[in-house]
């Protein structure tokens, strides 16, 4: 018998839906035939600590346990399929996570900002871990991507987190993003990597190596953001015998150079490796040009009415990359001669493109 005056409930085509915890216990044990906790059904919940979610659960919906500043722990139970967006984030005393092996989807930033969470273990029917899952979560020391994950989006944020192991070879990743993990020193590929074309290591200062198999290799690029290249798959740098001449801008007070029709501009004194980026980046935007082209497409026909790639090609003008902050800026473009056009990219590719913007 589910008691009303704590558990609220509703039905649904799906079954029955935990519409508002409004009690007051410390340890509080879910009725069996819940099968949807709803969506901030638990939020900002101050009195419990201890959550037991029965076999019947098989969704936890959206911000269903956010901000239960003192909740510790939280017993599942295996039936759990799915849970949604940032279902536990800031439940600041929540200290582990075991998750059960049925569940078959954890959406984004599921435990962002659970600050004391020192342990998680995914379900081993688990496919993706999708992005921000563990962000901020800083007392996790070490982590394990187990041999059944096949997709992780990012690690990112976890300013404790020391040692990131993967015992998966990711055969859906295109790309690995490690991001603003401060004091992070061990990245290990197990049994390597199925399809990766890059491991990108961001704000991650302590992080020199990637170890894959029983082989160290240099992350290199040692500024903000690191790449590795493995020795025996070393790419040619792309016009390797041309000089790359940077010289101090008084005005802009950055160094600058001009590169194959683009501006390349950094805040310190440029050394080797900001000289191999330009190279490289002058071949592959000059590659990607029509990915560019067509990611910019959309914004500007929103402004400028209709608009064609190859009027986009002949009005953008000369391009200006900022080595530091991996963003493109177009100063001189003719569409009004008013505005500037900027945007982000995240790998030496072009191949992901965030936050075009036309800023007046």
């Amino acid at each position: 018998m589910i008691d009303a005056n704590e558990f609220v409930t509703k039905k649904n085509p799906d079954g029955l839906t935990l519409s508002k915890y409004s009690g007051n216990g410390e340890h509080v044990v879910i009725p069996d035939g819940i099968v949807i906790i709803g969506q901030r059904a638990f939020y900002k919940c101050k009195s419990v600590k201890t959550v037991t979610i029965p076999s019947s659960v098989k969704t936890i919906s959206e911000e269903a346990f956010m901000k239960m500043e003192n909740l510790e722990e939280v017993i599942f139970s295996e039936g759990l399929e799915t849970i949604e967006n940032q279902a536990f984030s800031e439940c600041k005393n929540l200290r582990k996570a075991d998750l059960p092996n049925s569940l078959k989807k954890m959406e984004f930033a599921v435990f962002y900002g659970c600050v004391k969470l020192e342990k998680i273990e995914f379900g081993k029917k688990l496919k993706k871990i999708e992005a921000d899952i563990t962000c901020r979560c800083d007392s996790i020391k070490s982590m394990v991507i187990p041999e059944h994950i096949q997709k992780v989006d990012d690690i990112n944020g976890m300013g404790g987190l020391t040692s990131l192991i993967y015992e998966s070879d990711l055969p859906k990743n295109k790309k690995v993003y490690i991001i603003d993990c401060e004091n992070l020193t061990e990245i290990v590929f197990k049994k390597g990597f199925a399809n990766l074309k890059g491991i990108n290591v961001v704000c991650c200062p302590k992080a020199e190596y990637v170890t894959v198999g029983d082989t160290k290799y240099p992350i290199l690029v040692k500024k903000n953001v690191g790449m590795l290249v493995l020795e025996e798959d070393k790419p040619m740098i792309p016009f390797a015998d041309e000089p790359v001449d940077f010289a101090y801008n008084e005005e802009s007070e950055r160094f600058e150079c001009d590169f194959k029709g683009i501006v390349f501009a950094v805040d310190q004194e440029p050394d080797d490796n900001d000289k191999n980026n330009v190279r490289l980046f002058a071949q592959n935007y000059a590659a990607h040009l029509d990915k560019i082209v067509k990611f910019m497409l959309p914004d500007l026909k929103d402004v400028y009415g209709k608009v064609t790639a190859k009027d986009v090609k002949a009005k953008l003008g000369k391009p200006r990359i900022d080595l530091g902050r991996y963003l493109v800026t177009y100063l001189e473009q003719t569409f009004d001669g008013e505005h500037i056009f900027e945007f982000e990219f995240m790998d030496d590719e072009f191949d992901e493109l965030e936050n075009f913007v036309i800023d007046g």
